[in-house]
Parts: C-alpha cells; sequence; structure tokens
C-alpha cells in the first residue's frame, strides 16, 4: 500500500478511479447500473457521483480510498452490479457499462461501444441457458419485475428538485415585470 501511494506522488497524478462490479439481486436482461462514489464532497457533487456510505467492514480498496483522500489525491469510485447467478467473468455487459461511465465521469476516451456485439452475444447465452430451467425463468422474470417497478419509482434527487424549483421562480419572477 505504501508503495502504492509512494508512486502516485508525480505532478503527473491528478485522480484515482478504482473499478469494479459487486454481485446483486438483477436480471441479466436488464440494462447494468454503475454506482459511483467520491469520498469528497466537492468532487462528488462535480461530477455527479454520491458520498460513500458503507459502514462496516472494509477491504484493499475502502483502505486505499482512505489513504489516497488523506494524502488529498481525488479518488472515485465506480462498480457496476452483475446478476449473482451469471458473476463469473466475463462479464461484457457489466464491463461496458463500467467503461462508459468512466468515459462519462472522466472524460476519457474509453471505446465502450466496441463491446456492443460481445454485450449482445453474453445476453444471448445467458437467456438460452436460463430458458433451460423453468425455475430459473420464473426467478429471472421476477427480477426482472422488481427491477421495472424500481425505475417506475425513481424519484427526482433533492438537488434536481431544487434546481427545478429555481426555474420556476425565475421564470415567474420574468412574466411579472
Amino acid at each position: 500500500m505504501i508503495r502504492l501511494l509512494k508512486s502516485l506522488e508525480t505532478p503527473d497524478a491528478k485522480m484515482v478511479v478504482t473499478l469494479g462490479a459487486m454481485v446483486a439481486g438483477i436480471p441479466h436482461s436488464r440494462p447494468s447500473e454503475v454506482k459511483g462514489s467520491a469520498a469528497s464532497a466537492d468532487l462528488a457533487r462535480r461530477l455527479g457521483l454520491d458520498r460513500p456510505s458503507y459502514q462496516g467492514p472494509t477491504g484493499i480498496i475502502g483502505t486505499l480510498h482512505d489513504a489516497l483522500d488523506s494524502a488529498d489525491l481525488p479518488v472515485i469510485s465506480l462498480r457496476v452490479g452483475v446478476p449473482h447467478y451469471v458473476a463469473g467473468p466475463p462479464n461484457p455487459k457489466g464491463t461496458r457499462a463500467l467503461l462508459a461511465e468512466f468515459e462519462k465521469v472522466t472524460g476519457v476516451p474509453t471505446g465502450y461501444s466496441d463491446l456492443d456485439a460481445s454485450v449482445l452475444e453474453w445476453e444471448q447465452r445467458v437467456s438460452d441457458a436460463v430458458e433451460q430451467d423453468p425455475e430459473i425463468i420464473g426467478y429471472v422474470r421476477q427480477l426482472e419485475e422488481e427491477a421495472d417497478r424500481a425505475d417506475e419509482t425513481d424519484l427526482p434527487s433533492g438537488d434536481d428538485l431544487a434546481a427545478e424549483f429555481h426555474k420556476i421562480l425565475a421564470g415567474k419572477n420574468e412574466t411579472t415585470r
């Protein structure tokens, strides 16, 4: 860990981004969701990321993030959820989602769309395997329904609501002048 931190003590090191996957109760047939976080409140706000909220035992990545944050080196974490019933690599769908989010957050081109064909092939292979077992078919359908319900109930963030509220007020002020 100390050697890694020392290697980042160069004028060229601007930010550290860690990428990872976490198993989740999500279906393979829905978009892969990437969660991003930054220890710095300012960085999280600027990049549209969350602040870390995990409380409990941590691993090497959590320790690394704490050390980098203490050394005033900006660090963000991007993690993609992968279906627990196909969590083993390769998972081009998860990889593509991570690379797309990395590009969005950092502005560094990744060529993530090059994985589109691999994603379609992977989804088809998983769907074919699922179709072999009626019990798994039912389970995946249940996951799909839960994912669809969650999408329907997504609410805007407090910041989005506040921004919209300010727009409405600004519009009223202009019409009353």
